[in-house]
């Protein structure tokens, strides 16, 4: 289960995401959690790569932080534990109103 993931969702798609209270703690919460996978980073970072960078370089205040050359790293930082391993299915839980989906880690 992704707690708040209609949030976390938008802080990659909005362009103010910084004004989405509470968005720093939200995604240190999604990497420092061991029972969230990679895959919703994952999944933000090839469908949104700009504004992923943009999110990264804020939440980390590293402003010279690089998708191509630092996601890897971060990723080995945080979800280590699942990279490597067969994606298992999961569920994405969304907030009310929003339609949830089901996926094989992908």
């Amino acid at each position: 289960m992704l707690p708040e993931y209609g949030t976390f969702r938008r802080i990659f798609t909005e362009e103010n995401f910084q004004a989405i209270p509470g968005y720093r703690q939200l995604i240190y919460n999604y990497l420092k959690e061991d029972s969230i996978p990679p895959v919703p980073f994952q999944r933000m970072v090839e469908r949104y790569p700009e504004q992923a960078q943009r999110v990264f370089q804020a939440v980390l205040t590293k402003r010279k932080f690089k998708l191509n050359r630092d996601f890897p790293a971060l990723m080995r930082r945080y979800k280590g534990k699942w990279l490597g391993h067969k994606p298992k299915p999961w569920v994405t839980v969304k907030g009310a109103g929003e339609q949830g989906s089901k996926g094989a880690g992908g």
